[in-house]
């Protein structure tokens, strides 16, 4: 499977904006405004998580990274921690997501974890100025769709590796090769 597209973020962007609008539009006739947050946040999370999972080609972990969504989440729910706490916990639990499923190094990482923050920032931004819903998300998932654009060498760590041709590992192995070979003629 290779990497999401740029295009596919928008078009889950625009997806999970259109979802959580639509959750808060169903919902605000018959239940309070902490408990749409409660639901839009968790529901939304969870959706691109699955998301960025399924576009994953790790085949380790899977599982126990929405168990460990479900049991963190669930924790905050029963224990009724402010929204905001919830939101910062969803944000991250989709940051090391990334992390873990798409890069192999700190690096990526870091640099992903300065994208999602500003992601929070200009999301933030769009939502209280416009005061629409819907932009808001979108904003926030159109800019964590920018992570794909992290170049390569930052994303496989093949940047930083020395070529094969170079490496003491590969030089000792085909030495050896030729030594063996060596052996077996002298027969």
């Amino acid at each position: 499977m290779k990497m999401p597209s740029f295009i596919e973020g928008v078009v889950v962007a625009i997806a999970l904006s259109v979802i959580g609008s639509a959750i808060a539009f169903v919902l605000a006739p018959l239940v309070g405004r902490i408990e749409i947050m409660y639901l839009l946040i968790t529901s939304i999370s969870f959706v691109y998580l699955v998301y960025l999972l399924k576009r994953s080609t790790e085949r380790v972990g899977k599982i126990t990274t929405v168990v460990l969504w479900l049991v963190v989440t669930g924790a905050i729910w029963v224990a009724g921690l402010p929204v905001l706490l919830l939101g910062v916990v969803q944000i991250g639990f989709i940051w090391l997501a990334r992390s873990l499923y798409f890069y192999s190094g700190v690096l990526p990482a870091l640099v992903d974890l300065g994208l999602t923050a500003l992601s929070v920032v200009i999301a933030f931004w769009a939502a209280t100025h416009s005061g629409s819903l819907f932009l808001g998300i979108w904003t926030f998932f159109l800019m964590q769709a920018l992570y794909v654009v992290i170049p390569q060498p930052l994303r496989t760590g093949g940047g930083f590796q020395k070529n094969a041709e170079d490496d003491a590992f590969q030089r000792a192995y085909r030495n050896a090769e030729a030594a063996v070979r060596q052996l077996s003629t002298f027969r």
